[in-house]
This record gives C-alpha cells, sequence and structure tokens, in this order.
C-alpha cells in the first residue's frame, strides 16, 4: 500500500514538474527521455495494484477514505486505480463463497468478510447484493 501511495506521488509531482522545467529551460531532456521515464514510472505504479492475495483489509478500512475508494471500485461506482486486481479477482470469489480456494486463501477470504461484516457492514452488504448468488443480507 505504501508503495503505491509512494508511486502515485511520484506520477503526480513528475506531471507537474517536467512542464516547469521544460518551461523554463531547466530540463535538458529531450521529449523521448521524458516519454521513457514516465512510462518507467507509470509501469512501477501499475506492478503495485491491490489483487485479494496482496490485499490486507484492516490496513484499508482504519481509512475512511481509503474504504469508500475501494467500496465505490468494487461497485462499479467509479474508476478503480490501484484496485482494479482487486476487483478483478473479487467477484468469483463472492459469488462461489470460495468454495475452491486453497486452504490458505479461503482462511484469507473467511476473515475479510468477518472484517467487512462487523466494521463495515454496507459494504459487505452490497458486495453480497452485487457479487453473490445468494441475495440476502448476512
Amino acid at each position: 500500500m505504501i508503495k503505491v501511495k509512494i508511486a502515485t506521488r511520484y506520477i503526480k509531482a513528475l506531471l507537474y514538474i517536467v512542464p516547469v522545467c521544460k518551461e523554463q529551460n531547466w530540463l535538458t531532456m529531450d521529449s523521448k527521455q521524458i516519454i521513457v521515464l514516465f512510462v518507467i514510472t507509470l509501469v512501477a505504479a501499475v506492478s503495485t495494484e491491490v489483487t485479494f492475495d496482496t490485499l490486507e483489509i484492516e490496513k484499508i478500512l482504519r481509512n475512511d477514505e481509503l474504504a469508500k475508494f475501494m467500496s465505490a471500485c468494487l461497485l462499479d461506482q467509479k474508476p478503480c486505480g490501484y484496485f482494479q486486481g482487486l476487483r478483478d479477482s473479487i467477484a468469483p470469489l463472492i459469488k462461489t463463497n470460495c468454495r475452491q480456494c486453497s486452504p490458505t486463501k479461503k482462511k484469507k477470504y473467511d476473515h475479510m468478510a468477518k472484517v467487512l461484516s462487523e466494521k463495515r457492514p454496507g459494504i459487505f452488504n452490497a458486495l453480497l447484493l452485487k457479487y453473490s448468488d445468494k441475495k440476502t443480507e448476512y
């Protein structure tokens, strides 16, 4: 999670600094070098996206803004950004209640469901309604 924040801040800083430096003639790099630097930064940011396997639900739920961002992503209300990997993997897990998961992944899924249902029942029930075959609240 910290890597994602650092990469995002780095990209924002790069997007701000490069035009200013070019305008002031402080930058001696040509456009190709700037584009290569930007692409490398973007690849680093994308490679740190959150997936179910890297999910740390307690850390996310402690931060209201991050929890809202995650739930908006998972409920298709806003673009996902670094939660895209989580959205791509969470639907089949909820739909099957992680029945075909490995014991380790099932334990993590059960823990996530418990924490989410206790700390953010609104998000938990909305996810169940969206992705589960069972349309009942727990």
